[in-house]
């Protein structure tokens, strides 16, 4: 009995096949790429700081990847015309429980710009701080405003978090 298709005939289809498929193939890499964030507005305990004060201000628990790290967005303003700081302090915990004193992380030093609105944003890398590969979650604890004019008490309009989603 003879079969249809030569042992020559055979590997010509192979091979046509393969070359399509790698002519094809790249197609699926021409396109971009998206990285999925999981972006998650925050809740404050209450939005305002008086003048010249630090003010118990938190937000429930965020978990994070110490791996990935997580970044911050925040958006305020004055009461009145004034640029001295704000700083955002951050308490970590293990189990979302039970949480550390010590505010051991910070945004830093943020400028003021009086009554008109500033966004900041500000990451915690797992390349920027080693502490962050140990924890697993995060809360706003407290907000400084350093701002002394009278009628200078901050509001928070807007916090968010962004955390990389793998």
């Amino acid at each position: 009995m003879k079969s249809k298709f030569s042992l020559i005939e055979l590997i010509i289809a192979i091979a046509m096949i393969a070359v399509i498929s790698l002519i094809t193939l790249p197609t699926q890499f021409l396109h971009a790429q998206v990285d999925a964030f999981n972006v998650a507005t925050l809740t404050t305990s209450t939005n305002t700081v008086a003048t010249n004060t630090t003010a118990t201000v938190t937000t429930p628990a965020i978990y994070v990847r110490g791996s990935e790290g997580v970044g911050f967005v925040a958006k305020f303003k004055l009461g009145a015309a004034d640029t001295n700081n704000v700083v955002f302090r951050f308490d970590a915990s293990a189990d979302g429980t039970t949480w550390t004193t010590t505010k051991p992380f910070s945004s830093g030093n943020i400028a003021a710009n009086g009554t008109n609105s500033v966004v900041h944003f500000w990451n915690f890398g797992p390349t920027d701080s080693t502490e962050l590969r140990n924890v697993q979650f995060l809360r706003l604890a407290d907000v400084q405003n350093a701002n002394t004019a009278s009628n200078a008490a901050l509001t928070i309009e807007s916090l968010s978090s962004t955390i990389y989603n793998r």
